[in-house]
């Protein structure tokens, strides 16, 4: 009769699996197939075997017993662990509430430290503004002293006509000036402004007039002169050029006067005139004026060239100041040109070659450049295509690496070669250019007339016994020409 105790306890496999791996047994009785049928059957085979029957069913009470014990054992201990987990549990929740207040209280005294630090930088930050503004200020009034006191001074020197240190006080003037360029509007900045303007104009004003009194009376030469380029060179690059080109006018006028329009000498076949009055004007330069202006200003050569401007005028009035264009002496034109052409070699020779900027051709070069690349790359390109670790590849890729590195040494030698010219060539005789056609017209009428008379007086026979068969026309003909 079965009954609910009878019932077997079954387990799934993946269980029994890890019940045998944690408690591992080889006893028969604890395999989860057990059959007490089976192990009955093998240990009481036959009637003789059940004299033992007791015992076994003793043994296995015993283990019955013992297992009960366990059993219970394993119960209690469990039921003290879950107590003990409980305990431990509370324990652990408390630690971590201790620490999560712990982690507050280290939060909030590092956003309090944060505070500080920011109050902190924000107050060094403060004084570094200060420390600026104020080196700022101090300097700014330093240099305000010193641009009220060269003001000063500078308008005692212009009074005095002392140039050279004009000259320097107001260099340092203008570089103060600009300092405080941004504080025009500043009522004291804009007064400062208004008397060095006034102190500048009446500088202008003095230079005109000392220069003018020199020209006058050249042999009242004294220091306040010499000095007064120190002025002229602070006054700034327009005032300078608009005053050497005043100068060289006045220093003109008496060759305006000489060869005017009006005066017999400004005829062409007295050009050779004008051109000995420049060197004796060159001459008087250097012994009179060159002391007044620096090498570097290269003043003779500004006055060459206005000479060479004045004289272009006259030359081109003169041939166009008249009724017929074809009223102009050929031989004196061509005279003229001559002298003309000698004398502006004399000129570039006196004074040598001169330094001029290069011109900017990079844009050729770079068109160069792109043209020979192009050009390489494509033989480059056609062997890179049969096989690029060939010989041949290897080679053309060399040869135009090689073209590139001999084009840029070349490109870089050029740029720091100063390039030298000899001055006033064709700077005058190009006056002349507009006229030449009349030379040309004269030089075939009277080589047509040649021609005519030779074709006209030859016979047109030829000696048979003479080894050079010629025309009696060709040797005066050869004659002719050279």
């Amino acid at each position: 009769m079965n009954t609910e105790s009878d019932k077997t306890l079954n387990f799934s496999p993946a269980l029994q699996a890890a019940i045998l791996e944690i408690v591992p047994s080889s006893d028969p009785i604890d395999d989860p197939s057990f059959s007490p049928v089976d192990w009955i059957n093998v240990n009481f085979p036959t009637e003789q075997s059940l004299v033992d029957l007791d015992a076994a069913i003793q043994k296995i009470k015993i283990k019955i017993a013992r297992t009960d014990e366990e059993t219970l054992r394993a119960v209690r201990e469990q039921i003290a662990a879950g107590t003990r987990g409980r305990q431990e549990l509370a324990d652990s929740k408390k630690a971590i509430q201790e620490l999560f207040s712990k982690i507050n209280d280290i939060k909030v005294k590092a956003e309090k430290s944060e505070r500080m630090v920011t109050e902190i930088c924000r107050d060094i930050k403060q004084l570094d503004f200060a420390k600026r503004n104020l080196t700022t200020t101090i300097t700014a009034i330093k240099r305000l002293h010193m641009l009220v006191t060269a003001t000063d001074q500078l308008k005692s020197m212009t009074s005095k006509r002392e140039y050279r240190q004009a000259g320097q006080l107001l260099e340092a003037v203008n570089q103060l000036s600009e300092y405080f360029s941004e504080y025009n509007k500043v009522p004291k900045i804009a007064e400062i402004n208004t008397d060095v303007d006034a102190i500048r104009k009446n500088l202008q004003d003095q230079i005109e007039e000392d220069y003018a009194n020199y020209v006058e009376r050249p042999s009242m030469t004294s220091d306040t002169i010499t000095e007064a380029y120190w002025v002229v060179e602070a006054l700034g690059k327009q005032f300078k050029n608009k005053f050497l080109s005043s100068f060289s006018r006045k220093l003109l006028a008496d060759y305006n006067r000489q060869f005017s329009v009006m005066e017999e000498s400004s005829a062409l076949e007295y050009v050779d005139r004008r051109f000995a009055w420049l060197k004796r004007f060159l001459k008087t330069y250097n012994e009179q004026h060159a002391k007044l202006f620096p090498a570097n200003w290269k003043f003779d050569m500004l006055l060459c060239e206005d000479f060479i401007a004045q004289t272009k005028s006259h030359l081109m009035i003169h041939m166009d100041d008249r009724r017929k264009r074809d009223d102009l002496d050929v031989d004196k034109l061509m005279d003229a040109l001559k002298k003309t052409l000698a004398f502006e070699k004399d000129l570039g020779e006196w004074f040598g070659p001169q330094i001029v900027e290069t011109p900017d051709d990079s844009d050729q070069n770079d068109e160069d450049e792109a043209e020979d690349a192009a050009g390489s790359d494509e033989e480059l390109n056609a062997e890179a295509l049969a096989n690029p670790h060939s010989a041949a590849a290897i080679k053309a890729r060399w040869k135009k690496f090689q073209r590139d590195r001999e084009r840029k040494a070349l490109k870089e030698q050029k740029k720091n070669e100063p390039r030298y010219i000899l001055p006033f060539k064709n700077a005058l005789a190009t006056v002349f250019e507009p006229y030449l056609d009349l030379y040309i017209r004269r030089e075939d009428a009277k080589i047509k007339a040649v021609l005519d008379k030779a074709i006209a007086e030859e016979t047109w026979t030829v000696d048979d016994d003479e080894s050079n068969k010629v025309l009696i026309s060709s040797t005066d003909l050869i004659y002719y020409f050279q």
